[in-house]
C-alpha cells in the first residue's frame, strides 16, 4: 500500500493563515479563509518495507536549461548524498551512493514529459528519510520537491485506524 499525504502547518501569527505547497512559485492564493504559499507543503509518501517499489513524485513545470541539464535526487545525510542523477543524455550514477546501487531509476523520456518522479526498488527502513530532488544547469542548482520517505516494517506496516464503538 502507497500513502502520499501533504503536511500543511499553521501560522503562528494567525490561526487563518495556512501555508501550502502546490506550485513552482511563491504565490499566495486564498483558499476559504486562508492564505496559502507553496514553500510549507511538505510531502510524505509511506511503504511498507517489501513492496516491489515505490515512486517519488516530482513534476516540473518550468523551463528546462538548454545547457547541461542535470536532475539530481539526494539525501542530506548520506555520504555521498547521490541518490539518482539523469542528464539529457541518461542516468549518471558513478557519484551514487552505493546503497542505492541497480534500485533507482527515472523516466527516459524525463526532459521531455518533465516528470522527473524517483521510482525506488525494494524500499528497506534504511531508505526512510528526506529526500530532494532539484535541477542544475552546471552552474546553478534549483530545488523543486522535498519528499520524507517512511519505510514501515513488521507492526509498523499494519497501522490501520481502527474505531470501535460500545461500552467499556
Amino acid at each position: 500500500m502507497l500513502n502520499i499525504s501533504f503536511i500543511v502547518s499553521l501560522s503562528a501569527a494567525s490561526s487563518s493563515q495556512l501555508d501550502f505547497a502546490s506550485g513552482q512559485n511563491n504565490q499566495k492564493r486564498k483558499y476559504k479563509d486562508a492564505s496559502i504559499s507553496q514553500h510549507a507543503l511538505a510531502v510524505v509518501v509511506e511503504v511498507n518495507e517489501g513492496e516491489r517499489s515505490v515512486l517519488l513524485p516530482c513534476l516540473f513545470s518550468g523551463p528546462i536549461p538548454e545547457d547541461n541539464a542535470t536532475v539530481m535526487w539526494n539525501r542530506s545525510d548520506l555520504d555521498p548524498k547521490s541518490v539518482h542523477q539523469r542528464g539529457k543524455g541518461g542516468d549518471d550514477v558513478g557519484g551514487q551512493n552505493q546503497r542505492y546501487k541497480e534500485r533507482t531509476s527515472m523516466n527516459r523520456y524525463a526532459f521531455i514529459t518533465k516528470d522527473f518522479s524517483l521510482t525506488l526498488r525494494k524500499p528497506t527502513k534504511t531508505d526512510s528519510g528526506n529526500y530532494t530532488c532539484s535541477i542544475s544547469n552546471g552552474r546553478q542548482e534549483r530545488p523543486l520537491r522535498d519528499i520524507q520517505l517512511k519505510v514501515k516494517v513488521g507492526c509498523e506496516a499494519n497501522t490501520d485506524v481502527i474505531i470501535a464503538k460500545g461500552v467499556l
